[in-house]
């Protein structure tokens, strides 16, 4: 299960367990950078990773590639 949720400046995505195992995983995309989070209740905070907007599509990207070593390159729609 997940939920998203859209601000002014900012997109949240919660992943949640459906089994009650794990804790939830929130994802923060914002036009700069994007936080992974998931609270560790051994240590008692969040375990934070961030990363570049195009460093979570490459993340994506990988899903559907084969073994190997991939570039990628973005680039802006100009009508935008």
């Amino acid at each position: 299960m997940f939920s998203n949720e859209m601000e002014w400046d900012k997109t949240i995505i919660t992943i949640m367990d459906d089994t009650g195992t794990e804790e939830d995983v929130v994802i923060e995309i914002g036009d700069d950078h994007v936080d992974i989070r998931q609270f560790n209740e051994i240590l008692e905070k969040y375990d934070l990773i961030t990363m570049t907007p195009k460093m979570l599509y490459e993340m994506l990207e990988a899903f559907n590639r084969p073994e190997g070593l991939f570039r990628t390159e973005l680039q802006r729609d100009p009508l935008k």
